[in-house]
């Protein structure tokens, strides 16, 4: 049987579905923040603004993060 390997080493499934869970977990209490910020504070503030649900904050918070990505450019103003 062939069994998956990274760099010559077994592949700990284990380890992998827990950062998976992980990432999930993390993208989901963000995407959380982001839709109470949203609701609570941004639509009493401008008008026809409308309420978002849980997975229309996953698309704002995925796109903010394609937006704002660090990209390994950084300029220096010192010179």
């Amino acid at each position: 049987m062939l069994r998956p390997t990274i760099n010559g080493e077994v592949m700990n499934w284990s380890k992998f579905w827990i950062k998976i869970s992980m990432v999930i977990f993390l993208l989901a209490l963000n995407s959380l923040f982001v839709m109470l910020l949203w609701n609570m504070f941004l639509i009493p503030a401008i008008n026809g603004v409308n309420e978002i649900g849980f997975v229309t904050a996953m698309g704002i918070t995925g796109l903010f993060g394609i937006l704002f990505k660090e990209n390994g450019i950084k300029a220096n103003f010192n010179e």
